[in-house]
């Protein structure tokens, strides 16, 4: 049956990876700042071309808009882009035809010329000889081809005035002469259709790169990736940082946490004490308890030792048996008698003399390292296991807490401590 996982929350991964995550977004913040500085600069420079929309045509007076529309698109045209260039005395190419946009305000008679270059000064002069451009073509369309109905009036004039028989009719010639001067004017109106109402001024600084905006968006891809890759990462870290984690993995209900002291904080309150009036009642009168390495890495003894410790405050008569090592076993003058044992054979003879001790704290490695655990498995009450936190997995404590259960021995608690932290 596969192993249950608790999913860890978002607020778990970010304690857990803060330094990933600030190290993670400040990567994303010098990749920003980086991209800005080697990013050439682009100035934008606008110039607003006006456009006479009185006096329409009864059909184009029906589509708003559409005449101003009309000289958006005639100004990135090509013609008009070569008619710039040349004013410019610049080359026409592909360049220029990205450099220059065009676009007609929605509900106005505006329309804006959009020119881009390296430099400020240049993206003006480009919008502002578009925006003539547009003009001088507008002017030179309207006035090299005149109307049909302007060269039909004016050819009816001369044939009414060069007539060499009667006279004409003064009232046919006069409206004909007025129907005349009235397209005359509307062809001019035309000419001045479009006029510039807004010439480009110099851009004081580079619309790109923006580097609020720059930096802006380097923060906000830089936090997304560093919390989503701190979740996932926390989901495959099998490591231990809380006292439910590893109450979860040992299968117990009590998990004590050990933290590191700090430097000039107030005592704490006693942990070991609390603990030890937990795991053994007042009313047994003697018991044998492990206390047991989760891993390879972690070591027994001092727990050991501070629950003796603790149980020799309250007056219990107490041993403490170490078979880890005489160098982690400790040494004080007063407290517990504290025996050491290297063998499995001494330590069941240091158990056995221990008959009629309140508490005997046993304190043997990891069973998968040594076989001190299955070795006292029948002379024992139960287990204490003993794991560090940010360095001992999840998976270790399970495999230890199992392989007490096969031998006989139920898990009681559980320590957390801390990296450093003193017992």
């Amino acid at each position: 049956m596969p192993e249950l996982r608790r999913v860890r929350s978002i607020g778990e991964a970010i304690h857990h990876r803060r330094l990933l995550i600030a190290a993670t977004v400040m990567a994303f913040l010098l990749a920003g700042a980086l991209i800005v500085r080697v990013t050439p600069p682009t100035y934008q420079a606008d110039a607003e071309l006006n456009v006479d929309t009185s006096n329409l045509d009864p059909a184009l007076d029906a589509s708003p808009g559409l005449i101003p529309r009309y000289y958006a698109q005639l100004a990135t045209s090509p013609r008009i882009l070569k008619r710039a260039a040349v004013s410019l005395g610049i080359p026409v190419d592909r360049r220029l035809l990205d450099q220059v946009q065009a676009e007609a305000i929605q509900s106005t008679p505006v329309v804006v010329i959009h020119a881009q270059a390296s430099s400020g000064p240049r993206a003006a002069s480009i919008a502002n000889a578009v925006a003539k451009a547009v003009v001088d073509q507008n002017r030179e369309d309207q006035t090299a081809h005149p109307s049909d109905a302007t060269a039909y009036l004016a050819n009816q004039l001369a044939q009414l005035d060069g007539s060499g028989g009667a006279p004409a009719d003064p009232v046919h010639r006069r409206g004909v002469y007025d129907a005349l001067q009235q397209q005359r004017v509307a062809q001019a109106r035309s000419a001045d259709r479009v006029a510039l109402s807004q010439a480009a001024v110099v851009p004081s600084r580079p619309r790109w790169p923006d580097p609020v905006r720059y930096l802006l968006v380097a923060l906000l891809a830089g936090m997304a990736v560093a919390l989503l890759g701190a979740l996932f990462l926390e989901q495959l870290d099998d490591r231990l940082f809380t006292t439910e984690a590893l109450a979860l993995a040992a299968g117990t209900r009590l998990a004590v946490g050990v933290d590191r002291p700090r430097p000039g904080a107030p005592p704490g309150p006693p942990v070991f004490t609390l603990a030890k009036r937990r795991i053994v009642a007042p009313s047994l009168c003697s018991r044998t308890v492990l206390v047991v390495a989760a891993s390879a890495s972690d070591r027994a003894a001092g727990v050991a030792g501070a629950l003796g410790r603790a149980a020799w405050d309250e007056g219990d008569s107490v041993l403490v048996v170490n078979s880890e090592g005489e160098e982690s076993f400790g040494d004080e003058a007063d407290g517990p008698a504290r025996l050491l044992s290297r063998t499995p054979e001494q330590l069941l003879s240091l158990t056995e003399a221990s008959f009629g001790q309140t508490l005997t704290l046993v304190a043997v490695p990891s069973p998968r390292e040594a076989p001190m655990a299955a070795t006292l498995a029948r002379r024992t009450d139960g287990a204490i296991l003993v794991a560090t936190a940010r360095r001992t997995r999840a998976s270790e404590v399970r495999r230890t807490a199992a392989a007490l259960r096969a031998a006989g021995v139920v898990p009681l608690a559980a320590f957390l401590l801390a990296p450093g932290a003193s017992t």
